[in-house]
């Protein structure tokens, strides 16, 4: 008597063992494709979510600037080939210091210790106070990697501004941040800015 096998036979297990592994790398790949696209999403989102808050507070504080009768000083320097403002006011824009009255404050993008850029904002509580010696200092960003500022004096754009020799405020304000990530994404965003107490 012939016995009939019911087993598979080896050409068909290396098939299914084929087409498995086929089938796992094709699951695997789409999942990790996937998952880099929603990590990518989640990095562009960042940094817009950083740009736009960035925005808002720089121009809150830019709105709250008064008459002529507290400065504005504005300097540029070069970091690394890039040309970086540095900027010190008074505003009534609410502060953490100072959430009622007159406060001064300033922004600038320097480097810690390991050479990485750090966005910060100083404020001092009254607008007399010597900002660099009274002031706090705030961490604001670490994806900052450009901080420009502009100003229209009513007939052209100029890079810096003391309102001290100048007698005046500038007549509007614009706004350039830079914002990277570590795999080096970038986005720009640019606003302006009106000063209401500019004669």
């Amino acid at each position: 008597m012939q016995r009939k096998s019911h087993g598979f036979t080896l050409i068909e297990m290396l098939l299914a063992i084929a087409l498995s592994a086929l089938l796992l790398v094709i699951v695997y790949s789409t999942y990790f494709s996937i998952a880099r696209s929603i990590d990518t999403t989640l990095e562009t989102q960042e940094l817009l979510d950083t740009g736009r808050v960035l925005l808002e507070m720089l121009k809150r504080d830019i709105r709250g600037i008064g008459g002529s009768r507290f400065p504005l000083i504005s300097t540029v320097q070069e970091i690394d080939g890039k040309l970086v403002t540095n900027i010190v006011f008074v505003t009534s824009a609410p502060s953490s210091t100072n959430p009622f009255r007159w406060s001064k404050v300033g922004y600038a993008l320097t480097r810690d210790d390991q050479g990485r850029w750090i966005f910060v904002k100083k404020e001092a509580k009254n607008p007399d106070d010597d900002i660099d010696q009274l002031g706090k200092v705030f961490e604001i960003s670490r994806l900052v990697s450009s901080f420009r500022l502009t100003f229209f004096d009513g007939t052209e754009w100029v890079e810096q501004w003391d309102s001290r020799s100048t007698g005046k405020l500038p007549k509007q304000v614009r706004i350039t941040v830079e914002i990277s990530d570590e795999k080096r994404n970038v986005q720009t965003f640019t606003a302006e800015e009106g000063i209401s107490g500019a004669v």
